[in-house]
């Protein structure tokens, strides 16, 4: 006669499959740190990122074209009355870095007086480390405009500024 105590035993390892509950524990322990391990090597350890260029293109608002070629080069802009500004913020660092929480902050201004702020998050920089952010600058205008950029979430400061001349009269 079979006592209640191996009775018991036989029924668990029919349920288990024969392995004991110290072996599943030490297999989910495995996969949990082989889990770990591959996210970590994801996301490489990023340092500190920097603002290579700002460049702008003129959009014309009447024939919805952009002007030929990225940047507008450093020719003054008089009565303009129909032109906007695309602008693009290159950033660089490690290749296929990330670092949570680090922004960029835009600020427009036309004279003195703030015309655009704005924040962007930074995601993963591609495998040559740039990242791009656009902005949309919407027009017109009669002042010189200044797009400055900074870069939080990090302790090394990063920040550019670039100007742009706009002269409006008669």
């Amino acid at each position: 006669m079979v006592d209640c105590k191996e009775r018991g035993r036989h029924q668990r390892q029919r349920l288990t499959g024969g392995s004991s509950p110290r072996i599943w524990v030490g297999a989910l322990a495995a996969i949990v740190f082989l889990a770990s391990a591959a996210v970590a090597q994801k996301n490489p350890v990023s340092g500190p990122y920097s603002v290579v260029t700002i460049r702008v293109a003129k959009f014309d608002k009447a024939t919805g074209e952009f002007a030929s070629g990225m940047d507008m080069g450093a020719d003054t802009l008089f009565n303009e009355l129909d032109l906007s500004l695309f602008a693009v913020v290159e950033i660089e660092g490690a290749p296929g870095a990330y670092a949570a929480g680090r922004r960029l902050s835009v600020t427009v201004t036309e004279g003195r007086k703030v015309v655009l702020r704005t924040f962007s998050d930074i995601g993963v920089l591609n495998e040559n480390g740039r990242y791009f952010v656009p902005i949309l600058l919407p027009g017109p205008y009669c002042s010189d405009v200044r797009v400055s950029v900074r870069i939080s979430g990090q302790t090394k400061q990063a920040a550019a500024s670039r100007k742009l001349p706009f002269v409006c009269g008669e």
